[in-house]
């Protein structure tokens, strides 16, 4: 009777901890922060802990958007009056952070809301760590990026396209980057936006990641090799 009832505690106990490794670990918690910024109210979101590889931002508004005509994110050590991260032109309000590209750091991801393309509202601030294993700095990147270049082959004469005012994030432009994708041209001349300055943070939302990079090939990240 004592080594059945030993092997019957002994199967309950097994069943226990089997159930014990089969229950799924619990997604990730979100951290907010809420406040009003030039008149709008809310609520900038990220994952909770450090963050590291790519990083879902979100944010809920509430409320009339009229007169909105961005908003404008930032990274750095103020919660005031960080650097500058991307502008987003378009509800709803977000994007993913690509965050091995940053240092490693615990600062502030900022949201204001800009209205009449120029007035900035006041900053919701989140505190935020980046562990990539970057440290200070960034691995530097490949630099040989010509040789990754080369134009699909044409049948009969090659078809050429052309943009202008190109990669700005929204669906328009994302639409357009596919139609050329499936189209019969080989090559792509691209006649803007250029500037001289950016960030990677807006090089990733605007026009995607290029083919041979982490996670790339969409948008127009997927033209990079015309």
């Amino acid at each position: 009777m004592t080594s059945q009832r030993r092997s019957l505690a002994s199967l309950v106990l097994l069943a226990f901890v089997t159930t014990l490794v089969l229950i799924p670990s619990p997604p990730s918690l979100a951290t907010q922060q809420c406040g009003t910024s030039n008149g709008v109210s809310l609520c900038l979101s990220a994952p909770d802990g450090a963050l590291s590889g790519d990083v879902s931002v979100s944010v809920t508004t509430s409320g009339s958007l009229a007169g909105v005509s961005a908003v404008v994110f930032y990274w750095g050590p103020s919660p005031t009056t960080s650097l500058h991260l991307l502008q987003d032109f378009a509800a709803p309000y977000g994007f993913t952070w690509r965050t091995d590209l940053y240092p490693d750091a615990s600062q502030f991801l900022v949201a204001r809301v800009q209205k009449n393309a120029s007035t900035l509202g006041n900053p919701v601030s989140l505190p935020v760590t980046i562990d990539n294993g970057n440290g200070p700095t960034v691995p530097p990147r490949g630099g040989d990026w010509a040789s990754l270049f080369h134009p699909r082959a044409a049948v009969g004469d090659p078809v050429v396209a052309a943009v202008g005012d190109g990669g700005d994030g929204v669906t328009r432009s994302n639409d357009l980057a596919a139609s050329i994708a499936t189209s019969e041209a080989s090559v792509l001349l691209y006649l803007g936006d250029i500037y001289e300055k950016g960030t990677p943070a807006e090089w990733d939302f605007n026009f995607g990641r290029a083919v041979w990079d982490q996670g790339g090939g969409q948008r127009w990240g997927a033209l990079t090799p015309f």
